[in-house]
């Protein structure tokens, strides 16, 4: 009878065995917080939205998610986030912050858990609600020090930031010296029927007709010294490293310009487009010298230099330099031109035109060689104003389908450059970038390098944002602003 039983039960066994990984990862994962807890903290949710407190309503709702809350409470605090008219008048809400540091207080009894990772989870929620809360620092390993806890990032953050700026400084007097003189340079011998002037540092040369030496050779030291500031981002010493291959860049007037792309189409020596594109664009390359129709000065020079100097500078360590991780690039560079050399990058950012918070819409005071100027701390104003509203474009919006830099949506542009900022100041930045290398740029590509989700890490990038690189702070703090 036994057998016979046992015959018949092992295979259902077997079989049940099979099913159940299945039944184990179909099944919702537990709450990582007692529903009772989560319940009042979606109630609160309505309170913040009545003061006109979007991004705080949104916050809440955003941390239920991270306690794995029951799905209707969630919906309930996304909806009172979302009921917030635009441009509705914030006002302080006390009692928001007494309900909230309640809950706080409720949620810190969980971290006796022995489960290291609920425990983690329920600690970085907690201290969104309430970044005082001891305990909840305690379990994350932050230090305690004069000022306050501080958790890892934020120490990071803080060194590198100095030793960035400091680079910055210290590349202003970084020791070049540049060759000048007359330029006979065969393409504006035979475009423009004259001598130019030309600079030269290393295998770096800038030849034009409607500059100056001394133009040319200030344009040369400040492209060198920030590409230097990228080295040591990058790699950590403040050099300039010589590009594989000589970089010649050619500015010419715009009636020379047409000439020089005439007399290179018949020649057939236009590389990577054609004629009609080259007018287009203002520029074009052939074999021996990238060629620029130009203002007459140094503006043009200035703005495009670096441009070149740094991707063929990348191209020496990837094989290519030019629209390699496209959103990821243009915000360092962007960054680069907007905190070192102060003037707007070329091309891509020119798209931005009209964007509220784009890098065009600055003041356009201008440089002493009479370059305009942009404003940094405009833009950065600007895009904390959308943050804060939660209108700023999703990170997502910038590399999903995006694959070179002329894809990238304009209102990208201010955000990609933040998010550049960050990666320096977290150290993560040429990991992204090597990591990441010349492969297809795309979110789930992203999302392997940085070991999170995308929405994950743009939730650290809004903190480090809005802190300004203090330790981040909880609802409870902030319900009183």
């Amino acid at each position: 009878m036994r057998d016979s039983l046992g015959g018949m039960m092992l295979p259902r066994l077997a079989a049940l065995l099979v099913l159940l990984p299945a039944l184990a990862v179909a099944a919702p994962a537990d709450p990582v917080a007692d529903p009772g807890v989560t319940g009042r903290l979606a109630k609160v949710a309505a309170q913040l939205a009545a003061k006109g407190r979007k991004d705080d309503a949104a916050e809440v709702a955003s941390v239920l998610a991270s306690l794995r809350a029951p799905a209707p409470q969630v919906a309930e605090a996304e909806k009172a986030a979302n009921s917030v008219a635009e441009g509705a008048k914030r006002k302080p809400c006390p009692e928001a912050a007494s309900a909230l540091k309640k809950a706080a207080a409720e949620l810190a009894k969980g971290l006796a858990t022995p489960d290291a990772d609920v425990r983690k989870s329920l600690a970085r929620a907690i201290l969104r609600i309430d970044s005082d809360d001891d305990a909840a620092h305690d379990a994350l390993g932050h230090e305690k020090t004069a000022e306050g806890w501080l958790d890892r990032e934020t120490a990071t953050v803080r060194d590198r930031r100095a030793k960035i700026a400091k680079a910055v400084a210290d590349a202003k007097s970084l020791h070049l010296t540049p060759e000048s003189g007359k330029s006979a340079h065969p393409i504006l011998a035979a475009a423009a029927g004259r001598e130019g002037s030309f600079a030269r540092i290393g295998n770096v040369t800038l030849h034009a007709v409607e500059a100056t030496e001394d133009q040319l050779r200030k344009v040369l030291l400040d492209t060198i010294r920030t590409a230097a500031v990228s080295r040591f981002i990058r790699k950590g010493d403040l050099a300039f490293v010589k590009p594989k291959r000589d970089v010649t860049l050619v500015f010419l007037p715009s009636d020379a310009f047409a000439k020089a792309v005439s007399a290179a189409d018949a020649s057939k020596a236009l590389l990577y487009f054609d004629a009609a594109t080259a007018r287009a664009n203002g520029f074009f390359v052939r074999r021996e010298a990238t060629v620029f129709e130009a203002v007459p000065g140094p503006e043009t020079v200035r703005r495009q230099s670096l441009f070149h100097v740094w991707c063929t500078q990348l191209e020496g360590e990837l094989g290519t330099g030019f629209e390699v991780q496209p959103s990821l690039t243009l915000g360092h560079l962007n960054w680069l031109y907007t905190y070192v050399l102060q003037i707007e990058m070329p091309n891509v950012v020119s798209s931005a035109k009209g964007v509220k918070g784009g890098t065009s819409d600055r003041p356009a005071k201008k440089s002493e060689d009479g370059v305009p100027l942009v404003d940094p701390d405009a833009d950065r104003e600007a895009l904390r104003r959308e943050v804060a509203s939660r209108t700023d474009p999703p990170l997502s919006r910038a590399i999903a389908g995006v694959d070179r830099w002329g894809a990238i949506p304009g209102e990208c542009v201010s955000k990609l450059t933040y998010v550049a900022e960050h990666l320096h100041e977290t150290g993560e930045f040429e990991k992204l970038l090597m990591t990441m290398g010349t492969a297809k740029q795309s979110q789930p590509l992203w999302e392997k390098t940085l070991g999170c989700a995308l929405e994950d890490y743009e939730r650290r990038w809004r903190s480090w944002f809005t802190s300004g690189g203090r330790p981040p702070t909880g609802l409870v703090q902030r319900c009183g602003e």
